[in-house]
This record gives structure tokens, sequence and C-alpha cells, in this order.
């Protein structure tokens, strides 16, 4: 099962729902389901304990493109990544990313299959 939650930083205007969102991938880990956050901020991670607890809670991360900015927090909120990684974000070409994985980081290229450019055709 995935559950799916997209614009994080919306939602956790409300610390009640932020808390139930980072209580929701607590309890989804524990139970080796996945919950895919999807969010173009990453400060909306690392400014609170809610989401901060979110990130201690999510063994899978891709990040995409990033601005200068964006990732030094991802370097400060995943001590794994070298600075090739923050290099390899500052620089990534569309369907480029970086990819924590536990305790591996890779640099992956993400492709959809054509199911999905169709789908994604008319959006």
């Amino acid at each position: 099962m995935i559950a799916f939650i997209d614009e994080l930083r919306y939602m956790a205007q409300e610390p009640l729902l932020a808390e139930q969102a980072m209580l929701l991938v607590k309890t989804a880990r524990t139970y080796r389901a996945a919950i895919w956050m999807a969010e173009q901020n990453l400060f909306t991670f690392s400014e609170t304990f809610t989401g901060r607890a979110i990130i201690e809670n999510t063994p899978l991360i891709t990040l995409y493109r990033q601005t200068a900015t964006a990732t030094k927090i991802a370097r400060d909120l995943y001590p794994k990544l070298t600075e090739y990684h923050a290099f390899l974000m500052g620089t990534s070409q569309r369907g480029e990313c970086v990819t924590l994985l536990g305790d591996d980081v890779f640099h992956m290229h993400v492709q959809s299959s054509r199911g999905e450019s169709a789908l994604f055709a008319g959006s």
C-alpha cells in the first residue's frame, strides 16, 4: 500500500494535520507500508519538529534538481550526501535524481512508461 501526501507545506500550517502526517509516516514505517511525500520545499521538513520527525522515519528520499539553498538544506538533513551529490542535485536534467534508500545513495534516471507519458500529455 502506498499513501501519497502532496504539498505538506500547506497542510502543515494546521499543527494538528502536521502531527497526523508525522504519525502516519511513523506508523506506516512500522508496518512496512509506504507514504510518498511530494514537497518542493525542503525547508518544510527542516523548520519544524514534525517535519524533522517525518524525515527521520522516511526510508526513501528522492531529490530532483535543487537550488543552491535547497542543496545545502538537503546536506544538513541527510549527512550521507556528499559534495558530488550536491553537484548532481544542482545540475540534474529532466528525470535525473539523487535517491537515498536506507544507508545507500544512488544517482538515478527516472523515465515514464508510454502509458504514463500518454496520461500526462494533456496536463
